[in-house]
């Protein structure tokens, strides 16, 4: 349990962080429900009902709402209700790949690793895709491979 003298410079600390990250955070506005906030060092990205990942003052589009984001200094990741996780390219903003193979909703993805991504999904299974460099040039070279799951944990309740 945190004693009283450590809270008081606990949400301190929260608020300092907080305020270090509002700039970034005052372009995130969304027409749906923010559903999930991911922090990399000073970007914040987030996804909403509204099909929309924003990062900083970017705005990355898909077909459905976004259940979960996250992101690296190169690239943003988002899945959502169509069973598919979506990868941009921060630099470009281009959508370099959509990785399908779960049959439930994507409710979890997070980048690992240096080039893998592992995403999670109402169908009871967590997958991870290797990506390799996210460049735009190795993105369509390696297409056919990454929508294949390095590894596929079944039945993961």
């Amino acid at each position: 349990e945190i004693q009283p003298a450590s809270r008081t410079f606990f949400a301190f600390a929260v608020t300092m962080s907080m305020a270090l990250l509002l700039p970034s955070l005052s372009s995130h506005v969304h027409d749906g429900a923010i559903t999930s906030v991911a922090v990399c060092g000073k970007v914040v990205a987030t996804s909403s009902r509204d099909r929309t990942v924003r990062v900083g003052e970017k705005t990355f589009e898909t077909g459905g709402s976004l259940l979960c984001v996250d992101c690296t200094q190169t690239a943003v990741a988002a899945g959502g209700i169509e069973n598919r996780v979506y990868v941009w390219d921060l630099a470009t903003g281009a959508m370099t790949t959509t990785l399908e193979g779960h049959t439930g909703w994507v409710r979890a993805v997070k980048f690992f690793d240096g080039g893998s991504l592992a995403s999670g999904s109402n169908d009871c299974t967590a997958k991870v895709w290797s990506l390799g460099s996210l460049s735009e040039a190795a993105a369509a070279a390696a297409e056919e491979k990454k929508k294949t799951p390095r590894l596929e944990l079944t039945k993961h309740v």
